[in-house]
């Protein structure tokens, strides 16, 4: 499966967010597209740490240190530490 991210499309947003011992804490999240086959890609948000390390223009694909066995053996995407690896950095 290809991720991407378009030129135009890649900004990144934040927001603040109250933590359970009173302090905010700034979290950031960048557009990214999917394609799954279908006629169009399906748009997501994915976390990045800062703005500084949002990810480039380009395609990318899902690092295999990103899935996890559940508990009862099963393949699952391992949502807080999804990392997508380099396919295609468009300029």
């Amino acid at each position: 499966m290809i991720f991407e991210v378009i030129k135009g499309y890649n900004e990144v947003d934040s927001r603040i967010i109250n933590l359970p011992d009173g302090t905010k804490k700034e979290i950031f999240s960048q557009l990214m597209y999917m394609d799954k086959g279908g006629a169009f890609p399906e748009k997501m948000t994915v976390s990045v740490n800062s703005r500084v390390e949002a990810y480039a223009c380009g395609h990318y694909t899902l690092c295999p240190t990103s899935f996890i066995t559940n508990k009862f053996g099963g393949l699952e995407l391992d949502r807080y530490n999804m990392k997508f690896k380099t396919h295609h950095i468009t300029k």
